[in-house]
């Protein structure tokens, strides 16, 4: 399929919106952790307020959005009802919290992974903006595998831990 770039940028913008809570979720949920997953659980919320924070502005700078247009900028109503939901979750408790914020990461990843296939294959030829083969590398890629299966496995212990 195509996706057009201002349909793509409108995404970027809005998930920039969604990592501010996203991150929040991740340290609010460290607050509520004990041992190795309180510094875990920084360190992805950091990742969120990095990695992914320095991606978004690198297509900023490409597409001439700055800063006071982002300041205009106000969660879609999908997006609050989704970081609401996600921020009600680790309210609720940490083994839901963490569960609650799984699909984030191994969504992403697993689109990111299929893209990739699709990129190598079937669009191998087509011409795209450079931000979409970004966007392809950061979630397709190794480093991002990674820490989906290292959140994979907080949750996995969350859950064994968890009363019914």
């Amino acid at each position: 399929g195509e996706l057009a770039p201002r349909c793509f940028q409108y995404y970027v913008r809005q998930d920039r919106l969604y990592l501010l809570d996203f991150a929040l979720a991740l340290r609010r949920l460290a607050a509520l952790s004990e041992g190795e997953d309180v510094e875990a659980l920084r360190a992805f919320a950091d990742g969120a307020d990095v990695a992914e924070a320095s991606l978004h502005e690198s297509f900023f700078a490409a597409w001439g959005v700055d800063a006071t247009a982002l300041l205009q900028d106000d969660q879609a109503p999908t997006t609050l009802a989704y970081t609401s939901f996600l921020l009600r979750c680790v309210a609720d408790g940490r083994a839901e919290g963490l569960a609650a914020l799984l699909p984030c990461f191994w969504v992403y990843h697993h689109v990111g992974v299929k893209m990739l296939a699709l990129r190598a294959t079937t669009y191998r030829d087509r011409a795209r903006p450079p931000q979409f083969d970004a966007w392809i590398d950061m979630y397709g890629g190794d480093a991002f595998a990674d820490a989906v299966q290292r959140y994979r496995a907080l949750v996995e212990r969350a859950a064994a831990a968890a009363d019914d």
